[in-house]
């Protein structure tokens, strides 16, 4: 799937401790990581709701994030990524910033 990238930007952006969804800093500008995809991180990972992800629901995320990256490479299922299941994956990687470079050069 190639919304996995952009899917862990905007998860790391959230675990960075950005504030919450809407909040306007004291200068009233609006900072990174607020707006719609930081309030729908906020409704999934904010367990009790109190508008910030504390460091255990950051974590909660982060441990989520990484079970569903080793379970798309971890083709024996074995918990860890042995070498050739790591060389698939960067030969996965190669080919698809190749396609990209490609279509950026028209």
């Amino acid at each position: 799937m190639t919304t996995t990238r952009p899917i862990a930007l905007i998860l790391l952006a959230a675990l960075a401790g950005l504030a919450p969804a809407g909040e306007a800093a004291a200068d009233g500008k609006r900072h990174r990581g607020e707006g719609r995809c930081h309030a729908h991180l906020l409704k999934k990972w904010d367990a009790d709701k109190d508008g910030t992800l504390s460091d255990a629901e950051k974590q909660a995320a982060r441990d989520h994030h990484r079970a569903r990256r080793l379970a798309r490479w971890d083709a024996d299922q074995d918990g860890t990524l042995s070498d050739a299941e790591k060389q698939a994956r960067r030969a996965h990687l190669k080919e698809r910033c190749a396609k990209k470079k490609a279509r950026a050069d028209g």
